[in-house]
């Protein structure tokens, strides 16, 4: 990697410091707990008990393609909502089949059931789309149930990270312990083996390719969050916390990029050598896969891996989906020696020393919900 690349902002922002014009102190971005008071006002929904706003606000936290929070919930009853697909916070670019927003939409319907047994209730799901892109995708019936908060105190702590991941391949016995619930559709592939070269080769090609893409950059460029204002506005995208842009580096970033800062090619150099760095570091990749590739299939996978996700941080493993092999190259995924159904998800993962706190930011309840 070209040092001047890789260090840019490192030596701008020391330079800055040195000049005056950085402060010593203030140097973190927004996070979710820092927006947590507001939140408690903003989740109010008229009509909407605590318990139910407390299971939407948990349901949020699934994750989305760019922090897009592409679902939303009508309220019929209280026995009876319909979760929906909000087409304002679709990503045609880079998600052209909307694949990718109904598995987020799949994680959030898990999210919600988990809460809902928390909470004493049976939340039974019932699939009503035939198409990725219609915007109501199931019918959620409630009804009373004892409490089950095994996983939900999960929900809250989930979160993505990059580096540093160790190259150490997972113990079999932590791969059972996160796929038990589903093997038959979840494979994991150790750092070195033949499947990983060939999905890390694959990745990195496919990110060159989505670099050179100007319909991909406008697309991720509209959901950067660069400054707090935005962050506090919107609620949602990449902010440079949720980026791992930390420190006085993302002090930087937060006050002098903008959204065309994306598109200056030191940037993206910079952004494909950190894809370098990261395919070279971890242990090994998970592959969700399904049946087919209809609405029902994608939505159970979503579930699947939203499950995962949430025991994963109980064996320190870091989970990072890379979408971009089965959005550019789809048909490629049959190279992946010993998969026979159709791939919806790609992970790295990796052993982790210790576990950030999440940093993403969540929509208030009012503002995707129909009551």
């Amino acid at each position: 990697m070209d040092l001047n690349r890789r260090c840019f902002l490192k030596y701008a922002a020391s330079g800055m410091i040195a000049a005056g014009a950085l402060p010593a102190i203030g140097c973190s971005g927004l996070r979710r707990k820092d927006l947590t008071g507001l939140l408690e006002q903003e989740n109010y929904v008229h009509g909407l008990t605590k318990t139910e706003l407390d299971i939407l606000y948990m349901a949020s936290l699934a994750p989305s393609g760019h922090n897009a929070q592409p679902w939303t919930v009508k309220i019929v009853s209280p026995e009876k909502w319909i979760i929906g697909s909000d087409k304002t916070c679709w990503l045609p670019a880079a998600d052209s089949d909307n694949f990718n927003c109904l598995l987020s939409i799949g994680a959030f319907i898990e999210n919600l059931v988990i809460a809902a047994g928390s909470n004493g209730y049976k939340a039974d799901v019932q699939i009503t789309a035939k198409d990725p892109f219609d915007t109501e995708i199931a019918i959620i019936h409630f009804s009373r149930q004892r409490r089950n908060g095994e996983l939900v105190k999960r929900i809250k702590n989930r979160r993505m990270t990059k580096i540093p991941y160790r190259k150490k391949e997972i113990l079999a016995k932590d791969i059972e312990y996160l796929t038990h619930h589903s093997p038959e559709h979840i494979c994991y592939f150790p750092k070195g083996s033949p499947q990983s070269t060939y999905i890390e080769e694959g990745t990195l090609e496919c990110n060159r390719i989505q670099d050179a893409r100007q319909d991909v950059l406008e697309e991720t460029a509209k959901w950067i969050r660069w400054s707090d204002e935005d962050a506090k506005k919107y609620r949602d995208g990449l902010t440079p916390e949720a980026m791992s842009i930390h420190g006085v580096t993302g002090w930087v970033a937060r006050h002098f990029f903008t959204r065309e800062s994306l598109f200056n090619k030191m940037n993206r150099e910079m952004y494909l050598d950190m894809v370098e760095e990261l395919l070279e570091n971890h242990g090994g990749w998970i592959v969700f896969t399904g049946k087919d590739s209809s609405v029902s299939s994608m939505i159970d996978s979503g579930r699947r891996f939203e499950r995962l996700w949430l025991k994963a941080r109980a064996k320190n493993i870091a989970i990072q989906p890379f979408s971009q092999l089965l959005e550019e190259a789809p048909g490629a995924t049959v190279g992946i020696k010993g998969i026979e159904d159709d791939v919806h998800f790609i992970m790295r993962v990796g052993y982790i020393d210790s576990y950030p706190d999440p940093v993403s930011l969540r929509k208030p309840v009012s503002w995707f919900v129909e009551a």
